[in-house]
């Protein structure tokens, strides 16, 4: 089983292996940070951290996506190490 995200204006669908799904409203995520492996880091406001593959199917289009929306860090040249 992999991560699924789907998302729209309003925000992002997480279902994950053996997880409940979860809707995380733009608003939600704190930062966005970008690793040395690809890989990108979402930060929400609860502290959670969410770890997206670079290869996954829509993370290129998630990063955009949140880019077009003024998400913190969503900008590579903005991108924060993650904790």
């Amino acid at each position: 089983r992999t991560t699924k995200i789907c998302f729209n204006e309003e925000g992002m669908r997480i279902s994950r292996p053996f997880r409940d799904p979860v809707f995380v409203s733009w608003g939600h995520v704190k930062n966005v940070a970008a690793r040395a492996s690809g890989e990108f880091v979402l930060e929400l406001q609860n502290q959670e951290m969410i770890s997206l593959h670079p290869y996954m199917t829509g993370v290129a289009s998630l990063v955009e996506q949140m880019q077009r929306l003024g998400v913190k860090g969503a900008l590579l040249s903005q991108a924060t190490k993650p904790r």
